[in-house]
């Protein structure tokens, strides 16, 4: 699941932010690692990221009370419990891929396996504790300029360092 909750952040943030400049966000998570995260996506596209944060059943309430005016974006919360019974309250949608984002990510790819999704990558975020994700061979997968941020902390910044790859511990 936290795969798939980083994923889902960083799909909601590129496809909110594809015709705007900024982008809202309702977060029930109180992480460092998040905020983070939201200052080097603006830095990297130059999409400001607006995070109204509190507890998850007033931002549900808040959603659910301005309806089709509620400025988020994007929802987060810490579980997927919580996602389960706000969709049972009928407040999740599907996304829907408009003909401009699809024309942007034209090459945006599906992969099987760890392996070929991270080779040849311009940027990799991990957000898993998978075992599959713990003991990669970057030096033999990535190219020269791929940054990867590691926001489990599972691998050495110094042997990062000394193997030339560009690496971010977040939440050290």
């Amino acid at each position: 699941m936290r795969t798939l909750s980083v994923i889902t952040l960083l799909l909601g943030l590129i496809t909110s932010s594809v015709l705007s400049e900024e982008v809202n966000v309702f977060s029930a998570r109180h992480y460092d690692s998040d905020i983070q995260l939201y200052e080097k996506f603006t830095k990297a596209t130059g999409i400001k990221v607006n995070v109204v944060s509190g507890k998850d059943a007033a931002l549900q309430k808040r959603i659910i009370e301005e309806g089709k005016d509620c400025i988020g974006d994007l929802y987060i919360t810490a579980d997927a419990g919580r996602l389960g019974s706000f969709q049972a309250k009928g407040m999740l949608h599907k996304a829907q891929w408009s003909k401009e984002i699809l024309d942007k990510y034209k090459k945006v790819t599906y992969k099987r396996n760890v392996l070929d999704l991270i080779k040849n990558s311009d940027l990799i975020i991990i957000h898993t504790e998978w075992n599959e994700f713990k003991q990669l061979n970057f030096k033999k997968m990535i190219k020269k300029r791929t940054n990867i941020y590691d926001l489990r902390n599972l691998y050495s910044p110094t042997e990062m360092k000394k193997n030339k790859i560009n690496y971010f511990g977040i939440g050290r």
